[in-house]
């Protein structure tokens, strides 16, 4: 538990320098582009990243599921080698298909998606591909570390590049930006694969593999074309592209906290494989499984409800007057995107487990549910009612996934502990939401992040929502007491209320 809790806390930092300049990326699109430009940004990034998510074949998936289980003599480059060969035509194709469209974008250089944007957004997909299939193998190989930094490197990178292309060139200038981010990461990949092909015969991919990065891809798919985005495809074809920047905006913030979620899946489907394979499997796997749900909604369930309390006054606070219309959905968004921090968990256990076709059953599910029932959502509501259809899927996938755990032969989640957490959370969402309908402005912002957090540690100490073996395992990563590791140890027993000296 303490080298997940490690890989966990450095992909959560990394992941933090990703939010952070990601929102400020978001910010100056809109601001330089406003809604139709931050539109079309939204739509074609969808676009690439969902180009990479077809031309993959589920390889990155596997990657970190099997090069964990690799023995550390080298030869696990083989299976890395022979997985990326597989990358190779697909992506070739997309390519085409990129450069196809941009062509044809050229007989008509008025519209909105003109030659040079689907040029950038072949060039994002290419990128990005390559920077997918690194990470995974390098977090597959407990390189977490390396991982971090080129996370933070491509992030920290990206900020000035954005702004002076999407300055001079537009949307198309502002994808070009974007490839800036996934630089670093791509340029790690010849660690991981050999370029040279030489060292080692290329062997053929295991039949068991093939079948969980089937799964995977599927699954994939389904989850990335079809369900994280898919109002993007309705909301352009249902309404104008303005409404469609508003709902590129109003996911912005319910996307940070997905994104989160996201790198902590990583970490834990490491440790769910290792523990699955341990004498006392079960007992280990279920221990972290309950541990996990209790760590993903302590850290999600007050950042998602607090941040929807605040938003009515955030969001055109950074973004402007111009997107007042998509404050609705936005809070509704945010506090949702606590329903897909808690899915990492069971969402984890399965692919550990080699349960790839349940969660392409659950993701397949989940996105059918949600193509029925978006279009009415969208008709009956606009954006305000793609945002509750959003949350209501969040939702149902959430209970599936716990049910798949279940049926599996996996434990339960600690649902007395996570409705102490929500209650937390509440709370700390009321007294937010209370100071900025008080005080307005950035004072009111800075009020309520403040007072709110302190009313939400003071309920985790009341409720006692951390354990004991939590509390000493959290104050184990003291910094020296020369930067005041003795004061970290006495604020851990404070804010848990169990003596961790």
């Amino acid at each position: 538990m303490s080298s997940i809790l490690r890989s966990s806390l450095l992909n959560v930092a990394a992941t933090g320098v990703s939010l952070g300049c990601g929102l400020l990326v978001n910010i100056v699109i809109a601001r330089l582009l406003g809604p139709a430009g931050s539109g079309t940004v939204a739509f074609m990034l969808w676009l690439a990243i969902a180009a990479a998510s077809i031309a993959d074949l589920g390889m990155p998936q596997t990657m970190l599921r099997y090069l964990a289980g690799e023995p550390a003599d080298g030869t696990w480059k083989s299976l890395s080698r022979a997985a990326f060969i597989r990358l190779l035509a697909p992506a070739a194709l997309v390519i085409v298909a990129f450069s196809g469209a941009s062509a044809f974008a050229s007989l008509f250089p008025n519209s909105d998606y003109g030659a040079t944007i689907w040029l950038a957004a072949g060039l994002l997909f290419l990128v990005y591909l390559l920077a997918a299939f690194s990470v995974a193998a390098a977090r597959g190989r407990g390189h977490f570390a390396a991982a971090a930094k080129n996370t933070v490197v491509g992030n920290i990178l990206q900020l000035p590049v954005v702004f002076v292309l999407a300055w001079l060139f537009g949307p198309a200038g502002a994808l070009l930006g974007m490839v800036v981010r996934y630089l670093p990461q791509a340029a790690n990949l010849p660690r991981y694969i050999d370029p040279l092909f030489k060292r080692a015969r290329v062997l053929a991919l295991p039949a068991d593999l093939r079948r969980y990065a089937r799964g995977m891809w599927l699954s994939d798919l389904v989850e990335i074309v079809l369900l994280t985005r898919a109002e993007y495809v309705v909301l352009g074809f249902m309404l104008s592209a303005i409404d469609l920047g508003h709902y590129a905006v109003a996911i912005i913030f319910a996307g940070l906290i997905a994104q989160l979620a996201f790198q902590l899946s990583s970490a834990l489907l490491v440790g769910f494989a290792s523990s699955l394979a341990a004498d006392n499997a079960g007992e280990a796997a279920g221990l972290l499984y309950r541990r996990s749900f209790r760590i993903a909604a302590l850290c999600a369930m007050p950042v998602a409800l607090g941040a929807a309390a605040i938003l009515p006054t955030l969001l055109p606070l950074v973004f402007g007057e111009a997107f007042l219309p998509a404050i609705p959905a936005a809070a509704a968004l945010m506090a949702g995107s606590a329903f897909t921090a808690l899915t990492v968990p069971p969402w984890a256990f399965l692919a550990a487990g080699g349960q790839s076709r349940r969660i392409m059953h659950i993701t397949l599910t989940s996105a059918v549910v949600l193509l029925t029932v978006l279009p009415g959502a969208i008709w009956w509501g606009g954006i305000e009612g793609a945002a509750i259809a959003r949350l209501t899927i969040d939702g149902l996938s959430l209970g599936l996934h716990i049910r798949a755990v279940k049926r599996h032969g996996g434990p339960l989640p600690p649902f007395g502990a996570i409705f102490a957490t929500g209650v937390a959370a509440s709370a700390t969402a009321g007294v937010a939401f209370a100071i900025v309908s008080w005080l307005p402005g950035v004072a009111g912002i800075i009020a309520a992040i403040g007072v709110g957090a302190l009313v939400y540690l003071a309920s985790v100490r009341v409720l006692r929502l951390v354990s004991k073996e939590d509390a000493l395992q959290l104050a184990q990563w003291r910094p020296g007491d020369r930067w005041g590791g003795s004061f970290f140890v006495r604020l851990v027993a404070l804010v848990t209320g169990h003596r961790v000296a």
